[in-house]
């Protein structure tokens, strides 16, 4: 990993939304809703947040004729990985 791809990556993780996505996602795939509702969060703020992720290739979405479902990208990177194993649900 270059010093330049870190420096992104902390910075995706630098927000405290970002991470409790991620963190749910970590568990399985959701839909948008189904992250708002857990969450507590409004739709548009999840929505801006996942694609931030998505952008990054953080996270991969799906449609389903209305519905969006996302998931973490495959590989995991491996500091990702780190960081979500050690976070309290």
């Amino acid at each position: 990993m270059t010093a330049q791809s870190l420096a992104t990556l902390c910075g995706l993780l630098g927000s405290e939304t970002r991470l409790a996505l991620l963190k749910a996602l970590h568990e399985g795939p959701k839909s948008v809703t189904s992250l708002s509702e857990v969450l507590g969060l409004t739709l548009p703020a999840v929505s801006n947040q996942l694609q931030k992720l998505f952008a990054r290739d953080l996270v991969t979405k799906t449609r389903d004729a209305q519905t969006i479902t996302y998931a973490l990208a495959e590989p995991i990177d491996p500091i990702l990985l780190h960081v979500l194993d050690r976070m309290e649900s």
